[in-house]
């Protein structure tokens, strides 16, 4: 009974083992034939049969017929044909998950047999499916579906990670062919995270892919600002406004970036006055010979409530003696002077006196001469010389110096202003 009993179990295995190749047979003479569909067919079933063992080669045939869905589709990309991006993507991803799964179950801890039979092929085909995440990216990004683009975009930069490969080989690819489209997709990564309100997530991909490539660090920088704004961060919030301006006070060649650090010295006036205070005096300590950190320093002492027009008046003049063409510091004193007196003025700090008689005129004229048109006399150098660097621009001097010629009595100046404004 005992060797009836061992012959009808040996039985059932040839039987299982004879069913699984025969599953395999026809799985290879329809991809012979180029009938994927009819392979899939075949190979999907064989995954929820109890009996079946070469999960490893099944998985890697199933691989190999989703990669021929998506290089077709690719294909007609290429080729500028019609071509359906869901199925590209969907496709994509299967045939990644299947390799990964073929890579899992070759080299299982209990496999019985030879380990790592499929590695090679695995390893080369996963090779070359690398940096087709990214385009599975672009697409969704062209159709508007950001979800699924942050999803491929994300896997596009991870897969080089994956343990087939060699930390050898993975920095290989981070620093090889697909360099500058391992960088980018950091940028749109963090660019998604930030249209999704994810911010969580921009603060932790932002910087990596501003220490990746800085040409995107405007945006970038923003993207945190606003990210630990929404946080509720506030140390994470200066802490960024921080960094940025002690870079962007270094680029002062270039106009935007005189604006995006105009910008980043206006969110500090949003904040309290002791923590923006704090962050400016520290730039100019760490950078006491370059100008725009005094300009920082001086803008901040301008816009703050209440303004400390000396502050920002001995700022903008240390800012100039270290760059006496500084479009941004001479703008900025015309300013110190005009605001100043306009306070005094309008908080009756400069009292004038009332009536229309000849007398309170007299007066009127009198308080002007000696309390106001001083601070005119002031701003009128440093916005004429502005006008001098700039003659193109009258949009940044006309209107300022017509105020101050009016103020000092040279109606004929005030009028040529009236031409430009």
């Amino acid at each position: 009974m005992k060797k009836i009993l061992l012959t009808a179990l040996f039985a059932l295995s040839v039987l299982s083992v004879s069913a699984q190749n025969s599953v395999l047979y026809k799985a290879n003479d329809a991809m012979q034939s180029g009938k994927w569909e009819k392979a899939l067919d075949a190979l999907l079933p064989a995954l929820d049969n109890p009996k079946t063992t070469k999960f490893a080669e099944i998985y890697r045939k199933i691989s190999m017929c989703y990669s021929n869905f998506y290089n077709a589709e690719l294909q007609n990309a290429v080729q500028q044909l019609p071509f359906d991006t869901i199925r590209f993507c969907e496709s994509l991803d299967n045939a990644i998950q299947y390799i990964n799964k073929s890579y899992e179950a070759d080299n299982a801890p209990d496999k019985k047999g030879k380990a790592g039979e499929f590695n090679a092929m695995n390893k080369l085909n996963l090779t070359q499916m690398l940096s087709n995440y990214y385009y599975a990216g672009i697409f969704s990004i062209q159709s508007g579906n950001n979800e699924k683009a942050l999803e491929y975009l994300q896997k596009f930069y991870d897969l080089p990670k994956n343990p087939m490969f060699t930390p050898v080989e993975t920095e290989g690819f981070y620093q090889g062919e697909f360099k500058d489209n391992y960088n980018q997709s950091l940028y749109f990564i963090s660019l998604l995270n930030y249209q999704l309100k994810r911010w969580a997530a921009v603060k932790e991909s932002a910087p990596k892919a501003l220490q990746a490539d800085p040409s995107n660090a405007r945006d970038l920088y923003n993207m945190q600002i606003q990210a630990n704004a929404e946080l509720g961060d506030s140390v994470g919030y200066f802490n960024i406004l921080t960094e940025a301006i002690a870079k962007f006070e270094k680029a002062t060649d270039s106009y935007d970036d005189q604006n995006f650090l105009h910008m980043l010295e206006y969110e500090l006036t949003r904040k309290d006055k002791e923590k923006a205070l704090a962050v400016v005096d520290k730039f100019v300590a760490d950078y006491p010979e370059i100008a725009q950190s005094h300009i920082a320093k001086g803008y901040v002492c301008l816009n703050i409530e209440p303004s400390d027009y000396a502050g920002a008046e001995a700022a903008f003049k240390k800012a100039l003696e270290i760059e006496p063409n500084s479009i941004d510091a001479n703008t900025n004193m015309a300013f110190t002077y005009m605001n100043e007196v306009a306070y005094k003025v309008n908080n009756d700090i400069i009292k004038f006196p009332y009536g229309n008689s000849a007398a309170a005129q007299a007066k009127v004229e009198a308080v002007m001469e000696k309390e106001v048109r001083p601070y005119y006399a002031k701003a009128r150098p440093y916005m004429e010389r502005v006008r001098e660097l700039l003659p193109d621009e009258p949009r940044r001097w006309a209107t300022y110096l017509h105020q101050i010629y009016k103020n000092l009595n040279m109606e004929k100046e005030a009028a040529e202003m009236d031409a430009f404004e």
